[in-house]
């Protein structure tokens, strides 16, 4: 075992503890699409340590079957959805929620089970994160507005090292992933990291500041209103 497998185990910890963590936190403020989908990524990064530690298949199996769901449709569209609650004030009902995860299912088994999808599965992961990151560019735009400039930043530091390209997708095994000296973890796993350590205490300070002041010249709750300006109030 080199270096690399040491870092990358490393990533991972903290991958999952990160998601964890924020996850909950996203449950405790009733946003179920951001919640269950870092979960899912807690989930996903605990059975691949088990796989990379204990050499255990199922965990590996399990481990890919997450990140197929995460790579396909949980960052690029539950997640999006999730962050639209700061963005769009978008709260969307409970029975939309699980409607979202359902389809989501379908779609990663369709992915993962499917002869005829190995093909273009590598194109359509390459898709949806382009998909996703025209949002993070609108993201980062409104961090910006906001004064968010340090948050901002490390959402265009997303933009930049985690762009996957077909040949990135292709990797399925720990094996393929720890040859490769220059490659620590996959892009997609790079992407998670930074919007769960970036993005979400940006959420959560904001959430804070609006609601320790008296004075407030941004309305916002828990998840939304967070960049729409209002007229202050006053004391």
């Amino acid at each position: 075992m080199d270096l690399n497998f040491y870092i990358l185990c490393l990533a991972v910890a903290v991958l999952v503890a990160t998601s964890l963590i924020y996850g909950l936190k996203f449950l405790g403020k009733r946003n179920y699409l951001l919640g269950i989908e870092w979960l899912v990524v807690t989930f996903s990064g605990s059975n691949f340590l088990l796989y990379a530690l204990g050499d255990a298949q199922l965990s590996y199996r399990i481990s890919m079957f997450c990140d197929a769901f995460s790579r396909g449709f949980g960052i690029p569209v539950i997640a999006v959805a999730g962050l639209m609650a700061v963005t769009h004030r978008y709260r969307p009902a409970i029975l939309v929620d699980v409607v979202f995860f359902m389809a989501a299912i379908a779609g990663t088994i369709v992915l993962v089970t499917a002869d005829f999808a190995a093909q273009f599965k590598p194109y359509f992961y390459v898709a949806m994160w382009s998909a996703f990151s025209v949002y993070l560019a609108y993201f980062a735009w409104k961090l910006l507005n906001a004064g968010e400039g340090l948050h901002a930043f490390g959402v265009f530091m997303v933009l930049l090292t985690a762009r996957p390209s077909p040949a990135s997708t292709t990797s399925t095994g720990f094996q393929e992933i720890t040859s490769t000296s220059s490659s620590t973890s996959s892009p997609v796993s790079r992407g998670r990291s930074c919007v769960s350590s970036c993005i979400t205490p940006m959420a959560r300070w904001s959430a804070r500041r609006s609601t320790r002041h008296r004075w407030r010249p941004w309305r916002c709750s828990d998840e939304a209103g967070i960049f729409q300006r209002s007229p202050a109030r006053g004391r």
